[in-house]
């Protein structure tokens, strides 16, 4: 018997198995509420990356230098931190619908306030309600909240899927739109589209709970008893507690090597291996499509067979090795060649860590796990850039090279030591 968006029924047949299997949920009535996640992010993305190719250009046209410009980028970091703080509290106490409304409503006014800046003043203000732009957050919360314990990794690597569709559909219409409507207009466009979305969210979207609750009435008694007031230290108790505590030093030492490679990776490619602009653009999309493939067709079927400590584990250890053979990079070629498993490698890591730490949680605090992750990843990309430039200058790209690698191979250690709670194999 076919269920309904209020829970009844939990087996789906024809096209909603089929979508149940895909979006990796286990109840059909959570289909409606992960295709509306789904959505969301794709949107999201969409946006992003109409906006995001544009920022030089504007703060060019507005004779903005490049150190003021690293100024708007370091702003914008700083805001995804205290938005980590934050917002996994809004998705956990106030529901992912709620989440996912302020984010798309956030998104809109960052694109609005592009649109309308004539100088950089208003540009730097724009940075403000990034805090806000958390739709990525909110939808790892939403899913690994939908979805059982042993095919989260799977949730989030589809849903990493639908963010590169609008990722590449942004980017490709970007410089078309541009020629048509400027600058501004497609930040218009960005915030006509967001602000559609926050209307539909909130119309549409249905309540999101954890599959453990009979019913949306037992499950907001429980939150009620949680309370609705936001706890900026949730993050830093949850980050503190044993179980949590070793996943999260193995994630900030990952990320750091993993940031400090990317950050320095367009001028090694400029100014070290003499690789065009074109071809450094090649290789992002030969990144971008295996982390697409990897998301879609590998992380859900591998976490069938290993546990996801162990995934982590091989992932590091695979990073560790990429990154020590880039000192081994001389041209293009070599280096097209070490994008394929530096991307497979990095995927897998990110979406595993995500699904490790819902895992590690009770049902109410998914949605402060996935902020968790999002702002180790923020803080290693604050520091990284500083740290990289300076190991480049000293020691150029087999300096990198070696630290980031050995950076990842201290993750690698400390990935040993998780408790056994994350080593329990899917039947």
């Amino acid at each position: 018997m076919a269920s309904k968006p209020d829970g009844s029924g939990t087996k789906g047949r024809g096209i909603m198995g089929w979508m149940m299997n895909v979006m990796a949920v286990e109840e059909e009535h959570n289909v409606y509420g992960a295709t509306g996640i789904h959505l969301n992010v794709m949107m999201y993305a969409l946006c992003f990356w109409l906006t995001t190719p544009l920022m030089p250009y504007i703060a060019k046209d507005m004779e903005v230098n490049e150190t003021h410009f690293a100024y708007l980028q370091t702003a914008m970091e700083v805001a995804q931190i205290i938005s980590s703080l934050y917002f996994g509290q809004v998705i956990d106490k106030w529901g992912v619908r709620i989440a996912m409304v302020l984010a798309q409503a956030g998104s809109m006014l960052v694109y609005f306030l592009v649109a309308t800046s004539f100088n950089y003043g208003m540009l730097m203000v724009s940075r403000i309600p990034t805090i806000f732009m958390a739709v990525m957050l909110c939808a790892q919360g939403g899913l690994t909240t939908l979805a059982s314990p042993d095919r989260r990794a799977a949730a989030l690597g589809r849903i990493s899927v639908s963010y590169m569709l609008g990722m590449v559909a942004g980017s490709v219409a970007s410089g078309e739109l541009t020629k048509l409507f400027g600058y501004r207009g497609v930040n218009f466009a960005a915030a006509g589209i967001s602000c559609v979305m926050a209307f539909s969210t909130m119309v549409t979207l249905p309540p999101i709970r954890p599959a453990m609750f009979r019913d949306q009435l037992e499950y907001e008694k429980e939150k009620a008893k949680q309370g609705t007031k936001l706890d900026p230290v949730a993050v830093i108790r949850l980050a503190r507690r044993p179980t949590i505590l070793p996943i999260v030093l193995a994630l900030l030492v990952s990320n750091l090597g993993i940031s400090i490679y990317r950050s320095q990776l367009g001028i090694m490619m400029a100014e070290h291996l003499d690789i065009p602009a074109t071809d450094a653009g090649f290789v992002s999309t030969v990144g971008a499509a295996v982390g697409v493939l990897t998301n879609g067709f590998l992380v859900g079927k591998l976490r069938q067979f290993v546990t996801e400590r162990n995934m982590m584990f091989g992932a590091t250890i695979g990073l560790a090795s990429c990154l020590v053979a880039f000192s081994l990079c001389s041209n293009f070629t070599h280096l097209l060649i070490l994008s394929v498993p530096f991307a497979l490698f990095s995927t897998t890591l990110y979406t595993t860590v995500g699904a490790t730490l819902s895992n590690a949680v009770n049902a109410l605090e998914n949605g402060t796990a996935s902020s968790l992750g999002h702002s180790l990843r923020s803080a290693a990309g604050v520091i990284a850039p500083l740290l990289g430039s300076q190991i480049l200058v000293r020691a150029g790209t087999e300096g990198i090279a070696y630290a980031t690698g050995g950076i990842m191979a201290v993750a690698a250690l400390l990935i040993t030591v998780l408790g056994t709670t994350h080593q329990q194999k899917t039947d």
